[in-house]
C-alpha cells in the first residue's frame, strides 16, 4: 500500500475485530481491508440510486391507492389517540429545584 491512513475505531469495534480475526485466522488489518472494500463496493453511487429509485417507486404506488395520503393521516390520528406515548416523557408538574436555581442565575 503506497498511502497508508490510520483509523480512529471505538473500543467495542475494537475487541469485536479482535475477536472477528481470530474467528477468521486472519491479520485485523485484513479483516478491516476487506470490510471496507466490501462497504464501497455495494455503496455505489449507482446501487445507493437504485435503492433510492425503488423507494420513489414504493411511494408512487402508495399515492396511486391513497392519493391524498387519508387512510395514512386517519392512520397517524388513531396512534395519536390511543393513548400516552412513553417516548414523549412526563411532563414536570412543578420546576425542579436544580432548574429554578439556574434560571435564577441566568436571567437574574
Amino acid at each position: 500500500m503506497d498511502n497508508q491512513q490510520s483509523l480512529t475505531i471505538p473500543a467495542g469495534l475494537h475487541h469485536f475485530l479482535e475477536q472477528a480475526s481470530q474467528w477468521l485466522k486472519r491479520p485485523m488489518n485484513d479483516v478491516v481491508y476487506d470490510a471496507i472494500v466490501q462497504y464501497v463496493a455495494t455503496n455505489t453511487p449507482q446501487s445507493l440510486a437504485d435503492r433510492l429509485k425503488g423507494s420513489q417507486q414504493d411511494l408512487e404506488r402508495y399515492h396511486e391507492q391513497d392519493p391524498d395520503m387519508s387512510k395514512a393521516i386517519e392512520a397517524f390520528i388513531q396512534a395519536e389517540l390511543a393513548g400516552p406515548d412513553p417516548l414523549e416523557g412526563i411532563p414536570f408538574k412543578e420546576e425542579p429545584p436544580i432548574q429554578k436555581e439556574i434560571r435564577t442565575l441566568l436571567h437574574g
